[in-house]
């Protein structure tokens, strides 16, 4: 299992914002979901082409899933 496997895995074991923030902050990762989403529309309007666009949005709604998704 490689390094990104093994951070997925570890995502998806998380059980609330504070676990999923300290997994982010040990694989030198830490922001706030304000600078990520910042982040999310200016990589947004560097995309060349529709599928860049859609290959970025399914990374994105992915993490908004699983932000959102977990308990405070």
């Amino acid at each position: 299992m490689d390094e990104r496997d093994e951070l997925r895995q570890s995502i998806y074991r998380c059980k609330n914002k504070g676990e999923l923030v300290k997994i982010l902050d040990m694989h030198q990762m830490s922001f706030t979901i304000d600078e990520f989403e910042e982040a999310a529309n200016v990589f947004h309007a560097k995309c060349q082409s529709q599928e860049e666009a859609d290959w970025l949005f399914g990374k994105v709604n992915w993490f908004r899933f699983l932000y959102y998704s977990l308990a405070n």
